[in-house]
């Protein structure tokens, strides 16, 4: 979880995919302070920020999806029909 100390370019720096989050909630992702001033400063609840950037922080990276590693997996083991090949 998020912390409301955390630096604005620290979280950025450690989290880049925090970095439209921010954004989104109109808050520069190179301010030079906490998440909590700038949250504070801004008007926005810092609940939902902090909300937003968890999810976005805890989603698992494009292609963490994909089962296996499959470089030994012939075409013939997948049982595909013989117009395939």
């Amino acid at each position: 979880m998020i912390e409301e100390a955390v630096s604005i370019q620290g979280l950025v720096r450690e989290h880049p995919q925090a970095r439209p989050i921010l954004e989104r909630f109109g808050i520069d992702p190179d301010e030079q302070t906490t998440l909590a001033v700038v949250a504070s400063e801004s008007g926005v609840s810092i609940g939902h920020l902090i909300a937003a950037l968890d999810e976005i922080i805890d989603a698992p990276a494009a292609g963490d999806d994909v089962p296996g590693d499959w470089s030994g997996v012939s075409p013939k083991d997948d049982n595909l029909p013989e117009y395939f090949f």
